[in-house]
């Protein structure tokens, strides 16, 4: 799961999981300048496809899923597009996402 999970966040505008971990979704663009999807529908479609309850992980490699260490925002939950998957394993285990 995590290695699906690594590409998503690099390349997805939203990624969302279920709130178990055990299911994932995400909504891509390639073109410049496309609209963000509706967060909501897209809620929505993961959770009519895994059916369970789905949230928000991650918008534009920013980590959006608050926890005790993660506030969701600023340059502590970014992910950069160069890294490698080492360095997102680090990162996801500095905010408390992965043992």
């Amino acid at each position: 799961m995590f290695r699906k999970l690594f590409y998503l966040i690099k390349i997805s505008n939203n990624v969302l999981i279920t709130t178990d971990g055990e299911g994932s979704s995400a909504w891509y663009c390639p073109e410049a300048s496309c609209q963000s999807t509706n967060v909501r529908q897209a809620i929505l479609k993961c959770e009519q496809y895994w059916q369970k309850e789905c949230k928000v992980f991650a918008k534009r490699r920013s980590i959006k899923w608050k926890n005790d260490i993660n506030p969701g925002k600023g340059k502590q939950s970014q992910i950069k597009s160069k890294w490698s998957f080492s360095e997102v394993n680090n990162k996801l285990r500095e905010l408390g996402f992965l043992n």
